[in-house]
C-alpha cells in the first residue's frame, strides 16, 4: 500500500529493489517506516536476532548475539536496541484486561519464616 496516496498498485523497480505507486508514482521500499529501514544487516539476521530475542528465557546479551549472528559487538548491541524500542513502543498500546496467567514469575520478596512446601502464604 502506497504511503502517500493508499493505493494499493504498484509495480517493481528491478535495477533500485523499489516498488513505485502506479497512481502517484512515489516510490518506497519494503522496509520503509521498519525498524529494518536504512540498514545493510541482512534481513535474515535481524528475523534470527528477532527469534534469539524472543526465545530466550531471560534477556539475551549483544556479545551473545553478535557469536550466533555472526556480526560485530556494536552491531549486535544497535539491533537489539532497536528491537527492544519497537517492543517497548508496541507494549505501550495494549492494556491488559481480564483473567491474566502468568508462567515462571516470582512475585514478591523474602519472608521471614518457614520456606518453601507448607510455608504460610
Amino acid at each position: 500500500m502506497c504511503p502517500r496516496c493508499s493505493c494499493e498498485h504498484s509495480y517493481q523497480l528491478t535495477t533500485r529493489d523499489v516498488y513505485e505507486c502506479s497512481q502517484c508514482h512515489k516510490q518506497t521500499s519494503v522496509t520503509a517506516d521498519t525498524v529494518f529501514h536504512g540498514s545493510r544487516i541482512p534481513l535474515a539476521k535481524w528475523f534470527w536476532a528477532i527469534y534469539f530475542l524472543g526465545s530466550d528465557k531471560g534477556s539475551i546479551s549483544a556479545l551473545r548475539l553478535s557469536k550466533l549472528i555472526e556480526v560485530n559487538w556494536r552491531t549486535a548491541r544497535l539491533i537489539l536496541s532497536k528491537l527492544r524500542t519497537a517492543m517497548g513502543h508496541r507494549d505501550s498500546l495494549y492494556r491488559l484486561s481480564g483473567l491474566i496467567e502468568i508462567d515462571d514469575a516470582f512475585v514478591g520478596g523474602k519472608r521471614k519464616g518457614k520456606r518453601g512446601r507448607g510455608a504460610a502464604g
